[in-house]
């Protein structure tokens, strides 16, 4: 298991991720040429569509599942799995016979066959960008999250001088994820997919402000200080629901320990941030002056 481990986790030269973006790309429009540009619309279409009825697809359906086997917490996530996939096939099933009763399969000859493949081959690789920048904001916004777990980094970075202490085989396949991400995580941000992908989303780069400032804070109790005396923050502690948040006991022993991960999961943290006038206040807070504040 260590082995497949170290394997899988190692980290790839930063040209390798833009090669595997690009090659993607490209296998999505050789993809998108062979299928033709009615059936790349008519699959596209049908992913999109099935987003919106999920959730509804999959509450009429709700009846029909034995959803007491599974524990409460993963009854919605269930739902709208379900109810995506009934949505998606249904819609598969429609575009089917719009092809069959309009012909859009015939064999085509000519220009009418290059037009058909281009159109294809274009829709292809729109859409294939789209999933690589999707992936790779996902990476970003993932990477700076695990970044924070110095258990998983550690890990993950051993060069083989001290072999890390045995684990079961599920709890490694479990965080075998969180670890893979771990490894490919600074070589991602320094590859030119990395860099074009953070430029285009401003979210990740603030997200991963934030952890930063988190994770300081936590490492060095001094900062909480700087943290306190920055005026939107100071606004924010002062309302109920985060003073409630910092009383929590299991909070105060997660934030002794630097758990970042268990503290932004906790049920009274995500209840802390649903709450409007904490979301509105947080839109004050700029990361990167908050950084720059801590750094003094």
């Amino acid at each position: 298991m260590q082995t497949v481990l170290s394997f899988l986790t190692a980290p790839l030269p930063p040209l390798a991720y833009t090669a595997l973006g690009i090659a993607a790309v490209l296998l999505f429009a050789v993809h998108g040429a062979y299928r033709g540009i009615f059936k790349m619309l008519f699959g596209i279409t049908s992913l999109i569509l099935a987003y919106p009825l999920a959730e509804p697809f999959g509450f009429a359906l709700r009846p029909l599942l034995a959803l007491d086997y599974f524990p409460p917490m993963f009854h919605g996530v269930i739902l709208a799995t379900i109810g995506g996939l009934v949505a998606y096939a249904l819609l598969w099933l429609l575009f089917f016979l719009l092809t069959i009763l309009f012909s859009l399969d015939r064999t085509r000859y000519g220009w009418d066959r290059a037009i058909v493949m281009s159109g294809g081959a274009l829709l292809g690789g729109i859409f294939g960008a789209v999933i690589v920048l999707i992936l790779s904001w996902f990476l970003l916004i993932m990477g700076s999250l695990v970044g924070s777990m110095p258990s998983l980094s550690a890990t993950t970075i051993q060069t083989g001088e001290e072999k890390p202490a045995q684990e079961s085989s599920m709890k490694g396949m479990i965080l075998l994820p969180a670890r893979f991400i771990a490894g490919h995580n600074e070589a991602f941000r320094k590859s030119a997919l990395g860099i074009f992908a953070a430029r285009l989303n401003p979210a990740t780069a603030k997200f991963d402000t934030g952890i930063s400032v988190a994770t300081e804070v936590m490492k060095n109790p001094k900062n909480m200080e700087k943290l306190i005396e920055y005026e939107p923050v100071a606004d924010i502690i002062k309302k109920d629901a985060v003073q409630n948040l910092m009383k929590d006991p299991e909070i105060q022993k997660m934030a002794v320990e630097g758990n970042i991960y268990g503290i932004l999961n906790h049920p009274a943290t995500k209840k802390m941030l649903s709450d409007p006038e904490i979301q509105k206040a947080l839109e004050n807070i700029d990361p990167e002056e908050l950084k720059k504040m801590l750094e003094k």
